[in-house]
């Protein structure tokens, strides 16, 4: 799978909230930010078009857990291979803070 790329929500200023995207644009998911860190939560269709939560491409990498929102290590822990994909790359289920701060995310 190609690179994904990230579009932060803002609600009141904030971002709390992140749409994740495929190559081709689709919505594969989003990243919520839940207490102080931000979780995976994948999304698909079926094909009426209607919405699968937990469902599509990267079903497999529902529930990851990021500690920030951070291009880098968003692509590495859910594109990774293998089991341990979810460990990969700075920031990612409590492997380390790397990145950019929630508050400023890296959503290239």
């Amino acid at each position: 799978m190609a690179p994904l790329t990230l579009h932060p929500i803002e609600t009141n200023g904030t971002v709390t909230a992140c749409h994740v995207l495929d190559a081709q644009g689709h919505l594969v998911g989003s990243l919520k930010l839940i207490g102080q860190r931000w979780k995976f939560k994948a999304i698909g269709q079926d094909l009426g078009g209607a919405l699968i939560p937990g469902g599509g491409p990267l079903t497999h990498r529902h529930n990851t857990v990021f500690d920030a929102l951070d291009a880098v290590a968003v692509n590495a822990g859910l594109l990774g291979g293998g089991p341990d994909a979810r460990l990969a790359g700075a920031g990612v289920s409590g492997c380390g803070h790397g990145g950019p701060r929630a508050e400023t995310p890296s959503c290239s």
